[in-house]
């Protein structure tokens, strides 16, 4: 056998060596223009033995929580398709004239919206639309329940992921056009259960109310002078990396916020935050939408200067474990409306 032949042969064994030990990776060459980029955070490596509780995908279920609230209605996202008989993706609003939002039936949502694992992940990613050059960030619509579900009192709670780049994301509800809704309300509800506000280790929960003729005021505008009450994580480091539980709960009196099974937040429901005495406001049934998003430099408003999110970030993603709703059956005016 010549030298050369020798030493190709030892080369190949060396390869196969590597291979089997430590693992090889294939060549899959570039993505086409337009397609998502797998983040660091990935759905990917969820179940991965190694990882601390709080970085994987949980199959903790809890039929009751707060002592009185029971199971009854939610999404484990177990499932790789979406179940349409809970949710639907359309677009709520879309403040950025340079971002596209991708709804249910849109060829290119499975770009930035998919199902694996267990977990249901939203993608805020740089996109080229060669139709249109304003275009520079695509996304998916808001995930939502307008035409499946709405509800009035309880404990609604979430099982989150976020990147936490300066992302423009929010669990939020409304009450316009919900199921069981008074369409001749004089005021519509919206509830934020949190928006990140570009923020890198915050949240900020906020009460907005939208009325028939024009006006519109928000708690923390008026209450709070524009410096909200907000949940900050004390140790942000692996932020990106952990799953986060998010809470709301909402009684005949009060709203309240959590984090991580820690009440942080309260509204006395009992007492109007502006100049309108009418409290019945707070009391309207309401549906759920989950978003991602960012601070584009078309957004029209933003939270603080240099809140304009960082290409180099890109791409985040928003990734949901479950949503499951909790409700007390003998509080009085609890509402739970299903699309029949």
């Amino acid at each position: 056998m010549s030298s050369k032949i020798k030493f190709l042969a030892l080369f190949a064994a060396i390869s196969l060596f590597a291979c089997s030990a430590g693992g090889c990776k294939k060549d899959v060459g570039k993505q086409e223009s337009g397609a998502p980029t797998v983040s660091d955070n990935s759905t990917s490596d969820q179940s991965a033995d190694n990882l601390p509780e709080n970085q994987k995908v949980s199959t903790k279920f809890e039929d009751t929580k707060l002592g009185k609230y029971k199971y009854v209605w939610g999404d484990e996202f177990d499932k790789d398709e979406l179940d349409l008989t809970k949710w639907t993706i359309l677009s709520h609003s879309n403040e950025s004239t340079d971002t596209l939002q991708f709804e249910l039936g849109d060829e290119n949502l499975s770009k930035v919206f998919k199902i694996e694992n267990g977990a249901a992940t939203q993608i805020f990613q740089r996109w080229y639309d060669p139709t249109n050059t304003l275009i520079q960030y695509a996304t998916s619509a808001h995930l939502m329940t307008r035409p499946t579900m709405s509800w009035q009192y309880g404990y609604l709670e979430v099982r989150l992921r976020m990147s936490f780049r300066k992302d423009g994301n929010a669990i939020w509800m409304v009450s316009k056009n919900a199921l069981n809704a008074n369409d001749n309300a004089y005021c519509g509800l919206e509830v934020d259960v949190f928006e990140t506000l570009a923020s890198t280790d915050s949240v900020t929960p906020n009460i907005h109310l939208w009325y028939k003729d024009g006006r519109h005021s928000d708690y923390n505008g008026l209450v709070m002078k524009g410096e909200p009450q907000k949940y900050t994580f004390t140790n942000s480091y692996n932020l990106s990396k952990e799953f986060h539980l998010y809470g709301f709960e909402w009684t005949p009196t009060e709203m309240s916020m959590y984090v991580d099974g820690e009440k942080y937040w309260t509204l006395d429901t009992t007492k109007s935050f502006d100049d309108d005495p009418d409290t019945t406001v707070y009391n309207q049934p309401i549906y759920l939408m989950l978003s991602a998003g960012a601070f584009t430099p078309q957004k029209t408003w933003h939270t603080y200067e240099g809140d304009v999110i960082d290409n180099t970030s890109l791409p985040l993603d928003f990734t949901v474990d479950w949503v499951r709703l909790y409700q007390d059956p003998n509080m009085k005016g609890t509402q739970l409306n299903l699309a029949k």
